[in-house]
């Protein structure tokens, strides 16, 4: 079974801070990388919009959906 996360779920995972939460971005990124999860371009193309003026943001998005939509 795989997951599909929206854009309210791509948008809260950035309150989760990656040096903090160590076993939880583990065990994200092995769900990604197992077709466990996965999201679609429009999501990407939403998220763009809703944080364009927040570069570091948008650096954060650029990568996580990078990995969500090589799948």
């Amino acid at each position: 079974m795989s997951y599909v996360f929206d854009t309210n779920s791509i948008s809260t995972l950035r309150f989760i801070f990656q040096s903090r939460f160590l076993n939880f971005w583990r065990d994200m990124q092995d769900c990604v990388s197992r077709n466990k999860i996965i999201s679609t371009r429009e999501v990407k193309n939403e998220l763009d919009v809703k944080f364009q003026s927040d570069e570091q943001v948008q650096k954060w998005i650029t990568e996580m959906m990078y990995s969500l939509l090589q799948h």
